[in-house]
């Protein structure tokens, strides 16, 4: 290591993790929940929308050797994940915004669940609707 990097990291470099660990600094970028769950996942979220995107086109996006017989089981695996993927990221939505000074609060979580219940029996209609929209373009 040379001197120039030695002198950086016996003196700069604190000082540069000093000043981004200032809470005073950084308070208006940083986020900490009231209620120690985490932000909304971006990650879980993209996956969580390939798997709607597999039962609403089976067949077509994932387990492309989906059939006649193996057609309910991988829906109703997939929906099961969807639904615990999705209530828990609407949870978190729901959290990061909770005003509630209970360090536990069961109302996101209520909230989540049912908003994700109400969204998992909509998509049979948002399919019929894509499928009408598919073939029209077809047309």
């Amino acid at each position: 290591m040379s001197s120039n990097n030695e002198s950086f990291f016996k003196g700069r470099f604190d000082s540069v993790v000093f000043r981004l660990s200032d809470q005073t600094l950084y308070s208006d970028v940083f986020h900490i929940s009231k209620h120690d769950v985490p932000m909304p996942s971006i990650d879980d979220l993209r996956e969580t929308i390939e798997l709607i995107r597999s039962i609403l086109f089976p067949g077509y996006f994932r387990n492309s050797e989906i059939n006649k017989e193996t057609v309910g089981y991988y829906t109703g695996a997939k929906l099961d994940r969807i639904y615990r993927w999705l209530s828990e990221q609407i949870k978190r939505g729901f959290c990061f915004t909770c005003e509630t000074s209970e360090m536990s609060c069961s109302n996101c979580e209520e909230k989540a669940k049912d908003l994700t219940e109400k969204f998992i029996e909509r998509l049979p209609e948002l399919r019929r609707l894509l499928a009408f929209d598919a073939k029209a373009a077809r047309r």
